[in-house]
């Protein structure tokens, strides 16, 4: 279904009584109301339908209540536990005057954060999916008075039932704490019906790893593979860059994105794999004319020195040469981050490469690349192996890299490009304050300007 059309035509064929909007407060709850079925229209489904926002939490103050809920219609569903026909539809929340995303709603949150992370060059994907982790009890009672307080959980496999009178016997195959984890039955008591709620999940569409019981007693867990987050192309580039997208997959505009992201940096390689190959393999006009010399000179290490692009950053990289009226990328002013966004790296691959530096201990056979401990979680044999390989193609000839796990790395081009963009911010904020418009605003209003609320979108 791809259209506010199809969706009424839908409700129509499934026999819909009631539609019930669904969307995420701040604190990451359910909420939800539900519209008898003849308020289902094409202009509902199109504009949203507008609600009070102000018994939200962490919402709206009363004086300015009005929100929108606008359907998300790549999700309808038909809810299978109402007893009446109910389609379901997960809803974004948007201010009802600029149409912009709520910057409360924790999807509008999630699509900025991807726009983001588009707009830096640091990555093109963002994976996001719930690990369902819950209790089960059988029994859950609480109470708090003057006269006094408590609370009670119970479930016949926690530890405490061990002398517990059960019908047909106790069997005595309780759980202890803190070893619920994986068990097998008889010890896995919760395991049917479990079952039964994965076999659900994936009637509405929902991918499931795997589910199984939990380190404590009465835990349960359903792992649901994440899937991309919905994503929209960075502010640079046009909707016609990036091309048609299908509405029917929220994968698929992610795909398309991604996939012409990647084709526009395969062209920019093949227009600078020539003027790369001729740099790298061209002795130095200094150097020695002798052929067992300029043999040696074209293997030499890719060193920080040494990794030579086009076009390439003239000097080594220190933080007083980022200009922000023209710096925006880390590539501008660091060797090792150009080679990096001129390599074809998977988003993972390159989540590695950005994290790290070389170090200047590296040898002509040996490329040697700090990694923070912090972010060494990164370094798996597949990714190490990965990434040397792309380094050699890239090189167009073989090379060991190895990965030392470092106490603190610095000016590695994940921080290069933090460095960057704090100092934009900074520019942009002295050019809002200088422009003629924003002074003559501020005289006629006798106003001040918020700096605090200038931030990058």
């Amino acid at each position: 279904m791809t259209t506010p059309k199809e969706i009424v035509e839908f409700a129509k064929q499934n026999d819909v009584e009631m539609v019930d909007l669904k969307f995420i407060d701040f604190l990451g709850t359910w909420q939800h109301f539900t519209v008898p079925v003849s308020e289902l229209n094409e202009e509902m489904l199109d504009e949203g339908r507008m609600f009070d926002g102000s018994s939200i939490r962490c919402w709206q103050t009363i004086d300015n209540s009005d929100m929108k809920v606008v359907p998300d219609l790549d999700t309808v569903k038909m809810d299978p536990f109402y007893e009446v026909a109910t389609m379901s539809i997960i809803c974004d929340i948007k201010d009802p005057v600029t149409g912009e995303g709520y910057t409360r709603d924790p999807r509008s949150v999630t699509k900025k954060a991807e726009n983001y992370l588009v707009s830096t060059g640091i990555g093109d994907t963002i994976f996001v999916g719930p690990e369902a982790e819950f209790f089960m009890f059988d029994d859950v009672r609480y109470a708090q008075g003057p006269e006094g307080g408590f609370y009670s959980i119970d479930s016949p496999e926690c530890p405490w039932n061990t002398g517990v009178e059960e019908v047909g016997g106790n069997k005595a195959y309780k759980i202890g704490h803190k070893s619920g984890y994986f068990p097998a039955a008889p010890f896995d008591q919760d395991r049917d019906i479990r079952a039964e709620m994965v076999l659900a999940m994936q009637e509405l569409g929902l991918t499931i790893e795997a589910q199984h019981h939990e380190v404590a007693p009465a835990q349960q867990e359903s792992s649901i593979v994440g899937e991309q987050e919905q994503q929209t192309p960075a502010p640079t580039m046009s909707n016609e860059q990036a091309g048609p997208l299908s509405i029917n997959s929220p994968v698929a505009s992610v795909l398309a994105t991604r996939n012409m992201l990647r084709s526009r940096k395969k062209e920019l390689e093949k227009q600078t794999k020539k003027p790369r190959d001729a740099a790298l393999r061209q002795p130095n006009k200094d150097e020695s004319s002798d052929n067992s010399v300029n043999t040696t000179a074209e293997s030499k290490v890719p060193v920080a020195e040494s990794l030579v692009l086009a076009p390439e950053p003239k000097e080594a990289f220190h933080q007083d040469n980022i200009d922000p009226a023209t710096i925006t990328k880390a590539n501008q002013v660091d060797k090792w981050a150009h080679m990096i966004d001129t390599m074809q790296l998977t988003a993972r691959i390159r989540q590695l490469a950005i994290h790290a530096t070389i170090s200047e201990d590296s040898t002509d056979d040996n490329l040697i690349l700090k990694l923070d401990k912090a972010t060494r979680h990164l370094s798996t044999e597949i990714a190490h192996q990965q990434l040397q390989s792309s380094i050699c193609e890239f090189l167009s000839r073989p090379i060991t890299v190895t990965l030392d796990i470092v106490e603190e790395t610095v000016a590695d081009p994940y921080q290069i490009q933090g460095q960057i963009n704090d100092k934009r911010l900074v520019y942009a904020k002295s050019l809002i304050k200088e422009d003629a418009v924003v002074i003559a605003l501020q005289d006629t209003f006798q106003a001040n300007l918020n700096e605090d609320s200038i931030s990058p979108r």
